[in-house]
């Protein structure tokens, strides 16, 4: 081992960027093509009266249990993966060091957790909500 420290950072190749990039893009477009089943649902599921009422719930929801906690559980997550802390003024700054395979292994399963939740939520609501009546 060579005992002498080098600025900057350690050269890392990345051999899995491709496959995640190809992975990424099925995930961003499957989220996107699952909107209009999802509208269809809440349309067909409420009375013609309702459903004004139905869809800005769904929109408030989505908003509330997605878009305002993401950003807090992730920030958690980028923040528990930082090795070392950079001191300013005598206040704790910005990350100077990451443990990547931490961070990597942390994201990607948050990542998947979320969409496992909307699954386990799906199945609660057809075991749960009653069959219509055939006549």
């Amino acid at each position: 081992l060579d005992d002498e420290v080098q600025a900057g950072h350690c050269h890392m190749s990345c051999n899995t960027l491709i496959p995640f990039v190809c992975v990424l893009t099925v995930a961003l477009f499957l989220t996107g093509v699952i909107q209009n089943p999802l509208l269809m649902v809440t349309m067909r599921s409420v009375g013609k009266s309702e459903r004004s009422l139905a869809l800005g719930l769904q929109f408030v929801i989505i908003r509330l249990l997605a878009n305002l906690p993401s950003p807090i559980t992730f920030g958690r997550v980028i923040d528990g993966a930082c090795l070392s802390w950079r001191d300013e003024c005598g206040r704790r700054g910005d990350c100077a060091l990451t443990d990547r395979r931490y961070l990597t292994i942390y994201l990607t399963g948050r990542s998947l957790q979320y969409p496992e939740w909307n699954h386990e939520g799906q199945v609660l609501l057809m075991v749960l909500l009653p069959r219509p009546i055939a006549l």
